[in-house]
């Protein structure tokens, strides 16, 4: 009896009567005769009152009220029919709703304001990389030139001259990457439809690198150049000291303009992506046979616009303006295919485990895919007013920053778990805004960090 008690809820309370259902209502509530008859010829389901007011002289002359019954009765079906649940209403303060963060001075070490400038000879860098020594930073400009830093100096080393200088002059550099191999120094450029490899060793002084470099270049003499239509390779042989014949730079020529280049992880693969009006194409490279081949069709490669190498598995990633592919390149099929959910995809990067995949669009989101989760995006950031143009995961440290045409840069601390059951944790650290002026509606078109510190180096106007 006592549950019994507790448990009982009790019903919902019928609505108190108005003013039209008074004994002596006043008169702006009776009806008049042609709204009588309307009322009585509606169906009673339509009706806007279920009774007609009436006003009565006194009290004693109201009659008996004849649907009595018939409202009690429905009344107590809608009490036995209709199941009543207790709900316990829940309290909760908004501010417990949002996901508590780390601060973000509990996440250093990160980038937090500008220790070294240095400015290009002409235009504005357009693209940078760093050697995987971190010593030596590479950047291209608009009048195609190739300038080698000394990152603790701050000095140019060298600087390299590609392509023909015309009335309007040379090319731009669209892309410049270094050989990820450390003991080895030489870099790939890109001009125009030219694909320059170039060795840097001799301007080291480091006689090891110089002899190691010389030998992976030179195996490119060993192999028969590929007859792939379209695609040329010229080597251009110097004397070193010992008057032995070596490769100082090979030339290879494509039928498109050659866009974003991509190294593998051993140095000897390089891919490539060429893109003009009438299409784009991807094509692979290898530098010891003098070997190239194009391994996608042109469906798939249709509107490419950035590739990468698995940093462990034999997989290639290709980016076209919406989506993300996934290849397998042992066993030669599609593993996957991301959707981004963007308009146009600028750039991309892969996250050192493999795992996990960040693309930018110029539609100001960047979009960061959990490989093992969905082929959706796992979180969408919008924190640009403009055009998303680079991205780069740090090397070693739980560190990524992106680049806009809004001239600032933002860094992000992204801790990634072994566990499967955690999703990444993305904190926003730092904005690093004021060192870049936009130029021809362009900020900052290219980021790489240093592949030890948590040094950030961006190339912009």
């Amino acid at each position: 009896e006592r549950a019994r008690e507790v448990m009982r809820i009790a019903p919902p309370k019928e609505a108190r009567p108005g003013h039209a259902e008074s004994y002596n209502p006043p008169g702006e509530y009776l009806m008049t005769r042609e709204e009588e008859d309307a009322w009585r010829a509606a169906d009673p389901s339509t009706r806007e009152s279920p009774f007609l007011p009436v006003k009565y002289g006194a009290l004693r002359q109201i009659p008996a009220y004849k649907p009595l019954v018939n409202e009690r009765f429905e009344r107590m079906l809608d009490l036995y029919l209709a199941t009543r649940i207790k709900k316990s209403k829940l309290r909760m303060d908004p501010e417990d709703l949002i996901p508590k963060l780390p601060k973000p001075k509990d996440l250093r070490p990160f980038p937090d304001a500008l220790t070294t400038s240095w400015r290009v000879p002409h235009g504005f860098a357009r693209t940078i990389d760093v050697h995987p020594t971190g010593r030596w930073l590479l950047s291209g400009n608009n009048a195609g030139e190739v300038t080698m830093w000394e990152v603790p100096l701050g000095r140019p080393v060298y600087t390299w001259k590609f392509g023909d200088e015309s009335d309007d002059g040379s090319e731009p550099v669209t892309c410049v990457k270094w050989c990820p191999l450390p003991d080895v120094a030489f870099f790939a450029a890109t001009v125009g439809r030219t694909l320059y490899v170039v060795t840097a060793a001799r301007f080291l002084g480091q006689i090891d690198v110089l002899r190691k470099t010389e030998a992976l270049m030179e195996k490119s003499l060993e192999g028969k150049p590929s007859k792939t239509k379209g695609i040329a390779w010229t080597e251009f042989q110097t004397k070193s000291d010992s008057e032995n014949a070596s490769v100082d730079r090979i030339e290879i020529s494509h039928n498109r303009a050659v866009r974003q280049i991509a190294f593998h992880r051993r140095g000897d693969y390089i891919g490539v992506v060429t893109k003009d009006g009438t299409g784009s194409a991807v094509v692979l490279h290898r530098l010891s046979m003098r070997q190239s081949q194009v391994p996608f069709s042109k469906k798939s490669a249709t509107g490419v616009q950035d590739i990468a190498f698995h940093p462990l598995r034999p997989f290639f990633f290709i980016a076209t303006q919406q989506h993300v592919r996934v290849y397998n390149l042992a066993n030669q099929e599609l593993v996957k295919k991301l959707s981004s959910g963007v308009k146009l995809i600028s750039r991309m990067t892969v996250h050192p485990s493999g795992d996990h995949v960040l693309v930018s669009s110029l539609d100001k989101r960047l979009v960061w895919f959990d490989l093992d989760l969905s082929s959706k995006p796992y979180k969408t950031i919008r924190n640009h007013t403009l055009a998303i143009r680079a991205v780069a995961f740090h090397p070693q440290l739980p560190l990524f920053a992106d680049g806009s045409d809004d001239a600032s840069a933002h860094v992000f601390h992204a801790t990634v778990y072994d566990d499967m059951l955690k999703n990444a944790l993305i904190v926003p650290v730092k904005t690093l805004d004021g060192y870049h002026k936009p130029d021809m509606s362009l900020g900052v078109v290219d980021l790489c960090w240093h592949p030890v510190y948590p040094w950030l180096f961006t190339a912009g106007s």
